[in-house]
């Protein structure tokens, strides 16, 4: 019997994570949605031996409620499990079976003002010390401090390692994240200041920073909870003001987001050359491709602004040296 999966086809469920994690990468959501789908063939299917479409209709109709995108990456990823099983059973049900579902794209992230940071920051900076947590305030800075002067994923930030920071050269070493990628993160003068000042204090306190410690330290030295810290996050965005008290608003990777269009922002101001500098960005942001990180900037207001003014610049210089010449 699988440790894992405990539906009827946990075996193959199992075959499956393995086959994945030998690839390379993490697979969170991949597995998360795995993880899902055997506990709903358990309680409906308990018999079923293989995912066929009578199956895969019921398990898609069970997160209807669900946002368009949410239904797109649960069914993408549910048709990866599919393809493993077809090789074993040409029962089991194929993405051919099913319409293509349209995925509207109206969505568009919040864009943080300075103003907004600055506010979360003084709501973290405020947060009371805890007996058991006397570096709660520090920890809540730090993390809004990596998301929007490095531009990192939330889970990023929770599995850094103490090891993983140069203090030296100023950088962060990014393990095995979305993709199967590790990359180097070079930090602003600014986040160095923060994470040294924040090693510091956990060795005044005599609370534990070994190398494979987390970055981020949590009572007892435990591992950081990914959801314990996004909702901590959301409730100080509610706290200042900026995420409503109900409903979705302002989601915690819109600051990532926000670094990725400031950053681009500034080069607009600078005058360069965006298109050269995107791969770079690519890079940086730990993105499979360019279509990535396009789709971070694609219609966000901040950066049209500033390509509007920058054209500007460009038809304004050109129709004067039109004059010039004539």
């Amino acid at each position: 019997m699988s440790a894992v999966f405990r539906g009827p086809l946990a075996v193959r469920f199992d075959e499956f994570a393995t086959l994945m994690r030998a690839t390379g990468g993490r697979h969170v959501s991949l597995l998360s949605n795995l993880r899902r789908l055997d506990h709903f063939l358990a309680t409906s299917f308990p018999e079923a031996t293989t995912l066929t479409k009578v199956i895969l209709t019921a398990w898609f109709a069970s997160f209807d409620h669900l946002r368009a995108t949410s239904r797109s990456r649960y069914r993408s990823a549910t048709f990866q499990v599919c393809k493993f099983l077809r090789r074993r059973d040409p029962a089991t049900g194929s993405i051919e079976d099913f319409l293509p579902q349209r995925c509207p794209r109206s969505f568009r992230p919040h864009i943080f003002s300075n103003e907004e940071i600055v506010r979360l920051v003084a709501a973290a900076r405020e947060l009371p010390e805890r007996s058991a947590d006397p570096m709660r305030p520090h920890s809540a800075e730090l993390v809004i401090t990596l998301l929007y002067t490095a531009g990192l994923r939330i889970g990023e930030v929770v599995r850094l390692q103490v090891r993983d920071y140069d203090a030296n050269d100023g950088t962060l070493v990014i393990r095995e994240t979305k993709f199967a990628k590790t990359r180097l993160v070079p930090v602003s003068s600014s986040a160095r200041r923060i994470i040294d000042g924040y090693l510091e204090r956990r060795r005044e306190l005599g609370l534990s920073c070994k190398p494979s410690d987390p970055l981020r330290c949590c009572p007892n030295n435990h591992l950081p909870c990914l959801g314990t810290v996004q909702n901590r996050l959301a409730d100080l965005m509610r706290k200042c003001a900026i995420k409503p008290a109900r409903g979705r608003g302002p989601r915690v990777h819109d600051i990532r987001h926000t670094f990725a269009v400031e950053r681009v922002r500034q080069w607009y101001r600078e005058g360069k050359d965006v298109n050269a500098l995107l791969p770079h960005l690519v890079t940086y942001l730990g993105h499979r491709n360019l279509e990535s990180t396009q789709r971070y900037l694609s219609l966000t207001p901040a950066v049209l602004h500033e390509a509007s003014a920058r054209f500007e610049v460009f038809s304004g210089n050109s129709a004067h040296n039109r004059l010039v010449k004539s």
